[in-house]
């Protein structure tokens, strides 16, 4: 976020907000929700979603882990940043390498956000799938 938006609004990363979400489900539910980390779809799409599909209860449709790159209206609403660019070459879900930042390398705002949002992740991580 930093690197596009150097000026971006803590409230822009969600991570709190999905937090209260979360708390407010499990709360409504007895139970925690189905949560999946960005981190393990990218490094096994497969059987990330096949997890949430058993979890919600709802049939894996392995036709849906892929399709055939190009332009499509539904992620043409907004054509100036790199996510779009990549989605619209992509051909699926395929396992993709991480890519982590140092915190210590980055400026003090960002490392107070980051310090902020770390206990609402961390809530959030230990209850995915």
């Amino acid at each position: 976020m930093y690197k596009n938006w150097p000026d971006f609004d803590p409230k822009e990363l969600g991570f709190v907000e999905q937090r209260k979400l979360f708390d407010r489900l499990c709360d409504q539910m007895g139970k925690a929700p189905p949560v999946i980390d960005s981190d393990d779809l990218l490094e096994n799409p497969h059987g990330t979603v096949e997890a949430y599909s058993n979890a919600a209860g709802i049939p894996l449709m392995p036709e849906a882990l892929s399709w055939e790159p190009g332009t499509r209206e539904e992620v043409s609403w907004w054509d100036g940043g790199s996510f779009h660019d990549y989605l619209r070459k992509s051909d699926g879900l395929n396992p993709r390498e991480r890519h982590y930042v140092d915190i210590e390398n980055l400026p003090d705002r960002v490392q107070r956000i980051y310090e902020m949002v770390l206990p609402h992740y961390e809530a959030l991580y230990i209850n995915r799938l």
